[in-house]
């Protein structure tokens, strides 16, 4: 069953709001209005947090960076850091590693970080960064002049033989094993490997498809040119989310400091995905990365893949806290890691600390899930950026 179904805000009246968003008018429900500062008392704190700005479904983190919101509600003299991790499991190590105090990652990391060991780390789930029902982490991406297919299911059972890859204990690795285990494939070979070597072995057609997050997802296709989507797991009932992580000693140890992170957290979510800073995120986006062009961020953003591999009309929902359909999904990947030994335990029943986050969203007086928390998707060429030109050569999803 499909996360908006479910979803509590999305009712008739947001059904409309959706319409009215879908014509270009505005979108009332996600307006954002600045939150008054509640800057904590006493002393200061410095926090170090590894975020992922090569992952759209976690930019709520760069939009707390660049706007300095954290600023409003931590005591006066603190610090935060933005470090760069290329991917959620680094995030864990730095936390495991005392090098950090929060981290951002797609569920699977946040699952490996939620079931370390606790005599050597002791790290809970904090706040949810953004679900999906299709396309943020669950985007197989083949080569642009493999044999074009029916379905999704037949591009899936095209893998068997074919040589695949991904980010070892990411988001979308353990989406494209589970794709596997559905429909009986074995590849043969699946190499884990980084995004950045991934997008280079497609342009040298060294490989035939991938499994990969956004923004590289959008940037093979309309960017490369060196590949094509051909299933997401809208086509499957299979979604996939962003969420925060944090070291539980420093949270015991500073728990108003938590707080204030958690109202900076909620605010930036709302500043996000307010339709009217659209432009200015992408813009701030494209200094906080390198090697992607604005259309390929606005896309990984807001723009909707075709129906036919499973692109849905919301491209993204932000509850900011673990719904019922959220903590389900991370039981269900807990279950698939388990099972095949990438975690060392089930999902500890304590694993998720949303108290605090209930008791910022309370003190700000904003109600969870955010009412308007969707990002809805568009065709390419409503982007500002659209540039018929730069497209010229991308290959087609569906065979013309």
């Amino acid at each position: 069953m499909l996360y908006m179904k479910r979803f509590g805000a999305l009712s008739m009246a947001v059904a409309a709001v959706l319409i009215l968003w879908t014509a270009r008018l505005a979108w009332a429900e996600a307006e954002y209005k600045p939150l008054p500062a509640q800057q904590e008392k006493g002393d200061p704190v410095h926090i170090r947090v590894y975020h992922q700005p090569y992952y759209t479904q976690s930019w709520s983190s760069s939009v707390m960076k660049v706007k300095q919101f954290w600023k409003k509600y931590l005591p006066p003299g603190s610090t935060v850091t933005f470090e760069i991790a290329l991917q959620g499991a680094l995030a864990v190590n730095a936390i495991v590693a005392d090098k950090a105090e929060y981290g951002y990652g797609g569920d699977a990391p946040s699952v490996l970080g939620m079931t370390q060991d606790r005599n050597k780390a002791d790290i809970r789930g904090v706040w949810v960064n953004g679900y999906s029902n299709c396309c943020h982490c669950n985007t197989m991406i083949i080569r642009a002049d493999a044999p074009y297919q029916k379905s999704p299911e037949d591009y899936v059972k095209w893998l068997q033989g074919k040589r695949a890859g991904g980010a070892k204990a990411s988001c979308n690795d353990r989406w494209f094993r589970q794709v596997y285990q559905r429909f009986g494939v074995q590849p043969a070979s699946h190499v884990h490997q980084s995004f950045e070597v991934t997008r280079t072995q497609f342009r040298a057609g060294l490989i035939d498809a991938t499994g990969i997050w956004e923004p590289h997802a959008s940037a093979i296709w309309l960017q490369d040119h060196t590949g094509r989507p051909a299933a997401t797991g809208g086509a499957f009932g299979m979604d996939d989310l962003s969420s925060s992580f944090g070291s539980n000693k420093f949270i015991r140890a500073n728990p108003r400091a938590h707080i204030a992170m958690a109202k900076a957290e909620i605010e930036s979510q709302m500043w996000l995905i307010d339709p009217k800073h659209e432009k200015e995120l992408i813009e701030f986006m494209a200094r906080e990365t390198e090697g992607y062009s604005k259309l390929v961020l606005w896309h990984s953003m807001y723009g909707k893949y075709p129906e036919e591999i499973g692109g849905q009309a919301i491209r993204d929902f932000h509850p900011v806290m673990y719904t019922d359909d959220v903590r389900r999904l991370l039981k269900d990947v807990s279950d698939f890691l388990w099972a095949i030994k990438i975690i060392s335990q089930p999902l500890p029943d304590d694993a998720i600390a949303q108290e605090p986050l209930l008791q910022a969203a309370k003190e700000l007086g904003v109600k969870l899930p955010l009412e308007g928390g969707f990002i809805a998707a568009r065709p390419i060429d409503k982007s500002p950026y659209y540039d018929a030109k730069a497209l010229q050569g991308v290959p087609p999803v569906v065979k013309k």
